[in-house]
């Protein structure tokens, strides 16, 4: 017997079929959508995890459980839509570690990243250009990631940044509380690195905002110091980029203590405390200023012998204590100094003879009690007269002179005076006008002009004073001179003025130059830095004869070597000048009974120097 279906009720299980698509869980369904997803969170593995527990923007209800699948999907299509986000990671590009606490700065908003280099800015970012972030390590440096450098997951951006390695630090023979107050930087003796502030953690760590030196012996070891200055510690950097455990091994460093009282016993305030620590192997320079206690401390790597030197602004008296500072914490003498009240001002004016401006003139004054007290001051005007005036002079005698201004001479050479003193006047004897002089600087190699160099002029009728010059200066008319040129790379040219000769109304000479390395270099007397560092001694042989004013330690004689080579001495002031055939990696200085501070210098990471200074300390 046959059985004839109704045509109606075929339609039953096509209808059942449908409700059941509509009433399943949208997590019991297979689509091409999970596998898109999955491969958008490779990118990002932590951001991945919160695609099942978020609501949002990324279609996941507060359940957990899918909305309806749009009818795109259902059409087979094989990617969604992913809209507008505030939120980002921020990690390391090379490692994809995160990076906590850092300030992404957006349009309007900024935000903190948190432990996993999470943030929200509160407005979305796919718009913008570019991001800003600050903060990767405790400093003001600033960092710009641009948008074609983001990566987007399904939450939010993977925002990558160019930053050094994080070593994660163990303390090792100190208790460390607050590692906040601590500070790390890079071990590296020939010149001052920047110290960078301690993040919490747990545990504690030092970040760098860049990679480090590729040279082992620069990234071998990481120096640590408590801000106080009584602790220390070294550990080794294992490794470039990346984050890295590391055990920093901590001992006390030699520290001094002590207090500046006047006769009252009162405290004095913002006295500068200077100091050399002469220790086994290194020699380290210290400074700090008395705060409103009156209480100073200084903090050296090595025990040895400290020499302070204690200086007060508008003084001309200082005073100084030499005393052994072992490890540890060392309390000195109170030391008792009375404030001593200014006298007054000095004040005048400077004046070209001929009428002619414009006028400028470096102004030198000089305590004649022996101190060492100098002030100094430039005074310039497009006229042909220059006001000056010094303020709050101390009590005692003083000699005023200037240098010379474009090689003329003062009227009168110096002037011995004490505060007050008012309505001084100097001219300068510029009758005979002046006649400008032009060298072509040449690279003896190609022949071509030198965009830039250096030209040092030296007066025969001034034989220690040199005046720096660019290409072009000027000088007394028909005076007898020499001069010095070089560039950048280039070797030492010299010559007078007879090989100028006259083109259009100026005079004209070349000089040659031969691919090679010139420094100018001189040696300071450390005692005396607070009122004459950087400046030429040459100039006090301008001065006249008679001063009581005290004359710096002879420092002639002393050996420059370049790559342990002997390649010049020191004159009578203690200057030199290394004329080589190529850069040396390193000068140093020699001279019996002396330190060099620093030990030594590397031109090559200050190649826009041209001249050097060493301050020398006794030992």
């Amino acid at each position: 017997m046959s059985v004839r279906l109704r045509p109606e009720l075929l339609l039953v299980p096509v209808v059942a079929g449908a409700i059941w698509l509509v009433l399943e869980p949208r997590d019991a369904r297979s689509s091409p959508a999970p596998e898109l997803a999955h491969e958008q969170v490779a990118e990002a593995p932590d951001l991945g995890q919160s695609l099942l527990s978020a609501s949002g923007p990324d279609g996941c209800t507060a359940g957990g459980t899918r909305a309806p699948l749009p009818a795109e999907e259902l059409n087979g299509l094989t990617t969604l839509p992913l809209a507008a986000t505030s939120r980002g990671r921020l990690v390391d590009a090379a490692t994809l570690e995160p990076i906590p606490e850092a300030l992404v700065v957006a349009h309007r908003n900024h935000a903190w990243t948190d432990a996993r280099g999470r943030f929200d800015a509160g407005e979305p970012l796919d718009g913008l250009e570019e991001l800003l972030v600050l903060n990767v390590t405790r400093s003001t440096a600033k960092h710009s990631v641009p948008r074609e450098r983001w990566k987007r997951a399904p939450d939010g951006w993977q925002v990558p940044l160019e930053i050094g390695p994080t070593f994660r630090l163990r303390f090792q023979g100190v208790e460390v509380a607050d590692p906040t107050s601590w500070q790390g930087r890079l071990a590296r003796p020939e010149r001052d690195e920047g110290w960078l502030g301690l993040r919490a953690g747990p545990p504690p760590y030092l970040r760098f905002e860049e990679p480090l030196p590729s040279s082992p012996s620069d990234a071998a070891r990481l120096e640590f110091q408590s801000v106080d200055e009584l602790l220390e510690g070294v550990a080794e950097a294992p490794g470039r980029l990346g984050i890295h455990e590391v055990v920093v091994v901590c001992r006390a460093r030699a520290a001094l203590r002590g207090r500046v009282l006047d006769g009252l016993g009162r405290p004095r305030d913002g006295i500068q405390v200077s100091d050399v620590q002469l220790g086994e192997t290194s020699t380290e320079t210290l400074s700090a200023f008395t705060g409103a206690d009156g209480g100073y401390q200084l903090g050296a790597s090595q025990p040895g012998r400290m020499r302070l030197l204690f200086s007060v602004v508008g003084e001309t008296r200082r005073r100084e204590l030499e005393l052994e500072v072992p490890r540890g914490l060392t309390h000195a003498e109170d030391l008792v100094w009375d404030p001593l009240l200014p006298a007054g001002s000095i004040r005048g004016r400077l004046e070209c003879r001929s009428g002619r401006g414009p006028i400028e003139g470096s102004l030198w004054l000089r305590a004649l009690d022996g101190t060492g007290y100098e002030q100094s001051g430039r005074f310039k005007s497009p006229d042909p007269t220059c006001e000056f005036e010094f303020k709050r002079i101390p009590p005692g005698r003083f000699e005023l002179s200037l240098e010379r201004s474009r090689g003329f001479r003062w009227s009168p050479a110096t002037l011995e005076l004490q505060a007050p003193a008012q309505e001084l006047v100097f001219f300068r004897e510029d009758e005979v006008g002046s006649s400008a002089y032009t060298l072509e600087l040449v690279d003896a190699d190609s022949g071509a002009l030198l965009p830039r160099g250096l030209v040092r002029s030296r007066m025969a009728s001034s034989p220690v004073e040199d005046q720096l010059t660019g290409p072009t200066f000027e000088l007394p008319r028909g005076v007898a001179f020499e001069w010095h040129a070089t560039a950048a790379g280039h070797r030492l040219a010299s010559g007078t003025e007879r090989d100028f000769v006259e083109r259009d109304g100026r005079f004209v000479a070349r000089a040659v130059l031969s691919p090679g390395f010139v420094v100018w270099l001189q040696l300071s007397d450390w005692s005396r830095r607070e009122f004459s560092w950087g400046r030429s001694h040459s100039s006090r042989g301008q001065s006249g004869g008679g001063s009581a004013y005290a004359s710096p330690a002879r420092l002639d004689g002393a050996e420059i070597l370049a790559d342990g080579v002997r390649v010049a001495v020191t004159d009578e002031l203690g200057h030199a000048v290394l004329d080589l055939g190529a850069e040396p990696e390193r000068i140093e200085v020699r001279l019996s009974g002396w330190r060099a501070l620093p030990p030594f210098f590397r031109p090559r990471e200050q190649a826009a120097r041209s001249s050097i200074t060493f301050l020398m300390v006794r030992e």
